[in-house]
């Protein structure tokens, strides 16, 4: 009988369930990665970077968790101009990985810094972000109520 258990665990599916110790999952981990690893070798350069050459960076991040750090060097550099495109593409990299309350803290950023102008479609991303992917049904009504004190001047 024990000779049976010690060959179930051997059995590779098994022995992968039971030693491992890495998560998968992003949405499961619970400290976002902080370190300067994480950050592109491009956004330490001290180049400037042209806004479709940010967008490369950041579409090439592998690990969500990254993209927020990311944004706050980018956000510290001296040619930082975020523009629509960027926070499209940082809300659904955020999206995907159900990361909900850092787009919280993306949104947060957008509405304090207020330097792009924002289009009715940024704003119609974020809000399937909240409603479609998240299931936040009164966070995406929030977000489309908000949306005159991000600079918005689309009709509402």
């Amino acid at each position: 009988m024990i000779s049976r258990s010690t060959k179930t665990l051997k059995n590779p599916i098994f022995f992968r369930l039971t030693h491992s110790t890495t998560i998968k999952n992003p949405s499961f981990s619970t400290l976002p990665s902080s370190s300067s690893s994480d950050i592109p070798k491009r956004l330490h350069h001290k180049d400037w970077l042209a806004p479709n050459e940010v967008l490369e960076v950041f579409t090439s991040l592998r690990d969500p968790n990254s993209v927020r750090t990311a944004l706050d060097h980018y956000s510290k550099r001296k040619d930082y101009k975020p523009n629509e495109a960027l926070y499209t593409l940082v809300v659904n990299k955020l999206a995907q990985a159900r990361l909900f309350d850092t787009i919280d803290n993306v949104m947060a950023r957008i509405k304090s810094e207020s330097k792009c102008r924002l289009s009715d479609n940024f704003f119609r991303t974020v809000i399937k972000a909240y409603g479609n992917v998240g299931g936040l049904i009164n966070k995406a009504v929030e977000t489309l109520y908000d949306m005159p004190n991000y600079g918005f001047a689309g009709l509402l």
